[in-house]
C-alpha cells in the first residue's frame, strides 16, 4: 500500500526512478522494522499469515534486528546526499514514536482517549512514514506544494480503515488472528466511539481488560459494537475522510493513481456488507446510501459494483454455545436471557437462563438430572482445606449427615425449619445457628444441589453465604465477571455488616483467566478478602461445606500433624532440638549441657572452660558451641 502511495504522489512530483527506488526501500525497511516492534509491544503471535518474528527468533534478537533496520534505513537515506535528509528523518521518526507511545499508554492504563486524541495519535503514528516519503520526494522535485492536509487525511483514513477491517473483514483475518485488536486490548476507532458515546455501558471496556482470545467473546463484542452503532459510525467516518481526500486531490489538480487507490481499498466499508445484524441492516443501508450520494455524484459508487472479498458475518444465533445441554449457562446465554427480559437481574450469575415455552415461561429451578462428573485431578489435595474440599468433610455435632442418602444420586437438599434466635451478632446472624444461611440471590445456582453434608436454608442476608456470626462468603463466576466487572466490587463495598472472615469463592469457568484473577487478587489483598478458586461447582460446594463444618472447630484440628506435635512438645524437648541444630552437638551432649547448667540461658552465659567441664564436651566442641552462641548474626564485610 505504501509503495502504491509513493508512486501515486510521484505523478505530481516526478522524481527520477533511481531515487524513487531508494525511497521505496527506505520506507519499506522502516515499516517492517516498526511491525517487529509493534508485534512485541502488542504480544501478537502472527503477522501476514506467519508467526511473528519474536515467536521465531525470540524477543531480544527481534528487538536488536528492528533497531538495526532503523539505522540501515538511515544509512540508505544518507546516500541521497541532501543536507535536509537527517532533519526530516529525525522529525518523522520522533513523531512516529510519540504516537506509538500514546497508543501504548492508553492500552496499558486502560484509559480510553477521545476521538480527537485518537486522531492526533494516528496523524503522528501512521502519518509519520507517509510524511517522510513525500518530504524526501519534494527534496528532489520542483513542486513545493504543501501536501500535509492530504497526508494527514490519508493517514487517518488508512488507520481507521485498518481498525474497521480488523473487526469485520475475513480476508484480514487470514493474515492475522480473528479480531486481534480486542485480544491486544487496543483502543481502535470503533471501540473509542462506543466507550465515549455510551459511558454507562461497561461491556466493551470489560472485554478489552481481559485481553481475551476467546472467539465467542470477541464475536459478542463485535455484535455489541454494531448494536451501539459504532461500526456504522466508523463506516460513515471513512466515507467522509474519503470524500475529504478526493476533494483535496481535485483541488491539487487531480491524480488518477490516488483515485484508483481508493477504488481498490474502500470496498470493505462502501458495500452494504453482512457485518451488521439483519434488524439493523435497513437503517444502516439507508445511512450509507445517504453518505454515498456525494460519492455517486462524483462518479465513484456504482450500483453494479460488488465486493471482491468475503466479510465477517455475525448472526445473533452465533452467540449460543454448542448444542450440548448443560445446567450451567454461559455468560453470553445469561446476557441474552437478561436482554430478553427472562432473567431476574437480582439473581446471581449462575442461575440457569430460562427459556420461553409457548405463552408461558419456564422457571429457574434446580435440576436433579444426575451427578456432575469432575476430573479427579481437579480435586487433588493441595492443603488442609483442599483435603477437606476433596470430600473429607467433618460433620457438625448434633446434625446428621445426608451423604448416605445421596450416595447414588443428588436428591433434594435437607432443610431444617429455621427458628429465629434471641441472641444476634452485629452482623444480624444468630449466634447458635447450625444451618448454613444462603442468600435469595443464590436461587438456581447449581452449587446448592451439591451441598449434601450440611443443612442450609434461605435467609435475608447481604453475603451469598453466612457460615457463622462473623464468617461469610460470596460466589462469583468468571464468565459473569467478564461481562459485569463492577458487580462483585460493588457488592463487597456495600457490605455494611461486620465480618471478620470474608471469603470470595471464584468459579474459573473461562479459558483466559489471568487478568480477571489478577484484578480479584489485588482487591482481596487490599480489602482483606480471602480469594479461593474452584474449577467446578462440586469443588466450590465442598469449600462452602468445609467452612460451615469448621466454623466452630479449634485451630488445632485444621493444622497439620507436624504443627500440632510441635505445639505439644515440652520445654526439655524444645531445648534439646534447639542445641542439636548444631552439627557438633548430639542429643546426649544436649542432655549433658542441660543437666549441668539447668537452663538455656545458663548454657549461653557459660564460658569455654565451663562448657568443657560437661561430660563428652572437649575443647574443640566447646569452642564451636561458644562461637555459635556468641557470634554476630550479621555477616562480616569482605574487603
Amino acid at each position: 500500500m505504501r509503495k502504491k502511495l509513493i508512486k501515486a504522489f510521484n505523478w505530481w512530483l516526478n522524481i527520477d526512478q533511481e531515487k524513487l527506488d531508494i525511497l521505496e526501500e527506505i520506507i519499506e525497511t522502516l515499516h517492517n522494522a516498526s511491525l517487529i516492534i509493534d508485534d512485541i509491544e502488542d504480544s501478537s503471535d502472527r503477522r501476514r499469515g506467519k508467526p511473528s518474528a519474536h515467536m521465531l527468533f525470540g524477543v531480544p534478537l527481534s528487538i536488536n534486528a528492528a533497531n538495526y533496520a532503523y539505522f540501515i534505513a538511515l544509512e540508505k537515506a544518507l546516500t541521497l546526499k541532501h543536507p535536509d535528509v537527517p532533519k526530516i528523518f529525525a522529525e518523522q521518526m520522533v513523531n512516529l514514536h510519540r504516537g506509538q507511545g500514546l497508543d501504548i499508554h492508553w492500552r496499558c492504563s486502560l484509559k480510553c482517549p477521545s476521538e480527537e486524541e485518537y486522531k492526533d495519535m494516528v496523524i503522528r503514528k501512521t502519518g509519520g512514514l507517509f510524511g517522510m516519503a513525500v518530504n524526501f520526494m519534494q527534496l528532489f522535485s520542483a513542486n513545493t506544494t504543501n501536501y500535509k492536509p492530504l497526508l494527514d487525511a490519508l493517514g487517518l483514513w488508512f488507520q481507521i480503515r485498518d481498525d474497521f477491517a480488523n473487526l469485520v473483514d475475513t480476508s484480514y483475518h487470514e493474515a492475522k488472528d480473528f479480531a486481534d485488536d480486542l485480544t491486544e486490548g487496543k483502543f481502535s476507532f470503533p471501540v473509542v466511539h462506543a466507550i465515549n458515546s455510551f459511558p454507562d455501558d461497561h461491556q466493551v471496556m470489560a472485554i478489552l481488560r481481559q485481553r481475551t482470545s476467546n472467539r465467542a467473546v470477541k464475536e459478542h463484542c463485535i455484535q455489541h459494537l454494531c448494536k451501539l452503532g459504532s461500526l456504522a459510525h466508523t463506516a460513515r467516518t471513512l466515507i467522509r475522510l474519503e470524500l475529504e481526500c478526493r476533494r483535496i486531490v481535485e483541488e491539487l489538480g487531480g491524480n488518477p493513481h490516488v483515485m484508483l487507490f481508493f477504488e481498490e481499498y474502500s470496498k470493505v466499508y462502501r458495500e452494504p456488507g453482512s457485518w451488521e445484524p439483519k434488524s439493523l441492516h435497513l437503517n444502516l443501508k439507508n445511512e450509507r446510501s445517504a453518505l454515498c450520494n456525494g460519492l455517486n455524484n462524483a462518479g465513484i459508487c456504482s450500483d453494479s459494483e460488488k465486493a471482491e472479498r468475503r466479510r465477517f458475518e455475525l448472526h445473533y444465533d452465533s452467540l449460543n454455545d454448542s448444542g450440548e445441554k448443560s445446567n450451567v449457562p454461559t455468560g453470553l446465554q445469561m446476557f441474552s436471557a437478561y436482554r430478553q427480559g427472562i432473567l431476574n437481574p437480582d439473581i446471581v450469575s449462575t442461575q440457569a437462563a430460562a427459556s420461553k415455552m409457548g405463552e408461558g415461561e419456564k422457571g429457574n429451578e434446580p435440576t436433579t438430572s444426575g451427578a456432575v462428573r469432575v476430573p479427579p485431578t481437579w480435586l487433588k489435595s493441595r492443603s488442609v482445606l483442599g483435603r477437606l474440599a476433596s470430600g473429607h468433610v467433618p460433620t457438625i455435632p448434633g446434625v446428621p449427615s445426608s451423604s448416605s442418602a445421596s450416595a447414588t444420586s443428588i436428591t433434594a437438599t435437607q432443610k431444617i425449619p429455621y427458628e429465629p434466635q434471641s441472641t444476634l451478632t452485629k452482623a444480624g446472624v444468630p449466634v447458635d445457628c447450625k444451618n448454613l444461611l444462603v442468600s435469595q440471590r443464590q436461587r438456581g445456582n447449581p452449587l446448592l444441589e451439591l451441598i449434601r453434608h450440611v443443612p442450609w436454608e434461605y435467609a435475608a442476608i447481604e453475603p451469598d453465604y453466612v457460615f457463622g456470626p462473623s464468617q461469610c462468603a460470596f460466589f462469583l463466576s468468571l464468565r459473569y465477571h467478564n461481562l459485569n466487572p463492577e458487580y462483585i466490587f460493588e457488592r463487597l463495598q456495600k457490605l455494611k455488616s461486620t465480618f471478620r472472615l470474608i471469603v470470595l469463592i471464584v468459579l474459573v469457568d473461562v479459558d483466559d483467566a489471568h487478568h480477571p484473577l489478577k484484578e480479584l487478587n489485588k482487591f482481596g489483598l487490599t480489602q482483606n478478602v480471602t480469594v479461593l478458586l474452584a474449577w467446578s461447582f462440586l469443588e466450590a460446594a465442598r469449600y462452602v461445606e468445609c467452612f460451615k463444618a469448621s466454623v466452630n472447630k479449634p485451630p488445632e484440628e485444621l493444622q497439620s500433624e507436624a504443627a500440632v506435635s510441635t505445639a505439644q512438645k515440652d520445654q526439655l524437648t524444645l531445648a534439646t532440638d534447639f542445641f542439636t541444630s548444631l552439627r557438633v552437638v548430639s542429643r546426649s551432649d544436649a542432655a549433658a549441657l542441660l543437666s549441668r547448667f539447668g537452663t538455656v540461658s545458663g548454657i549461653i552465659e557459660a564460658d569455654r572452660k565451663m562448657l568443657e567441664s560437661c561430660p563428652g564436651i572437649g575443647p574443640v566442641k566447646a569452642e564451636k558451641i561458644y562461637e555459635a552462641l556468641h557470634s554476630s548474626l550479621k555477616r562480616k564485610n569482605l574487603d
